[in-house]
Formats: C-alpha cells, structure tokens, sequence
C-alpha cells in the first residue's frame, strides 16, 4: 500500500489491525530480543499507534517509531495520554512528534522511503509487527535495506 493509501484507510477510521494490548509475542520474547539489557533505542517502523510503544518506554527503552500518516501519531499520544510536541523535519517532508512527559518516545511522521534522510543514528532492536507485509512486495526488498542500515551503520 502506499501513503495514500493508508492515510485513506486512517481518515476512514479503517485500522482494525491495532491492538488494545502489547503484542503478546513482543511481551514472550522481550527478554531474548534485549538479552535481558535495559535503555536500548528501539526502531518500531510503520508504528501506527501501536500501545506496544508505550510498552517497550515503560520497561526504560527509548522508543523511535515511524509512521507516514499524522493521524495515528496524534492518536497514539492522545489515547496513551501523554503529552507531545510536534515539529517540522528539517531533512524531509514531515513532523516529529516528541513525548514531553518522562517518557522517551519520538515518532517521526514521514513515509518511510524518506527514513534514508534522516540522521536516526543506530538502534539496539527493531520491533516490526506487522510492517513487512504491509510493505508492497515490489518494495520489500528495499524495506529491507533500510532497516539494515538503521540497525548496522552508524549515521
């Protein structure tokens, strides 16, 4: 799907796919993705509004997501009740939405082919639960180099 695609599906409210609770796979594995370590960046691509943000910030990991639609970056901060600033990204066309409370978690508001742009640095963990497949095939394989990058190479 594309961006437009999915902000259609966000304006009409067409997000079934989140979930009211962490997924329960993120909560079983959590110990063998971080090796039991605390404070790890976790990468959460295509983030949505995903409570399992929110989750990984509790247990004391700085958590960046991605999503391309302002919409479900609104509403994760809304519905989780956590304050937020917002800004304009300085490399691309988008926002970045920053937790103002103690919580340390940032969302950047871009399409996701624009992530090569951004200075991120690199992450400890990626957590996609269901992002690959909402990727078009066509595009997986880039996805996938992407995130390479961001998880290997020190920008």
């Amino acid at each position: 799907m594309t961006v437009k695609d999915w902000t259609y599906r966000w304006e009409k409210d067409q997000t079934q796919f989140h979930m009211s609770k962490i997924h329960p796979m993120l909560a079983k594995h959590i110990d063998a993705l971080t090796e039991g370590k605390k404070r790890l960046r976790f990468f959460v691509p295509l983030c949505g509004k995903t409570v399992d943000m929110r989750w990984l910030a509790e247990q004391g990991h700085e958590v960046i997501g991605l999503e391309a639609v302002e919409k479900g970056c609104r509403e994760f901060f809304v519905e989780q009740k956590i304050p937020y600033s917002v800004k304009d990204l300085q490399n691309c066309k988008g926002k970045i939405f920053k937790a103002t409370d103690d919580k340390k978690i940032q969302l950047y508001c871009c399409d996701f082919f624009d992530l090569e742009r951004l200075s991120l640095g690199t992450f400890d963990c990626i957590w996609d639960r269901g992002s690959f497949v909402a990727v078009a095939v066509k595009e997986r394989k880039r996805y996938l180099c992407i995130l390479y990058t961001v998880f290997f190479i020190v920008h």
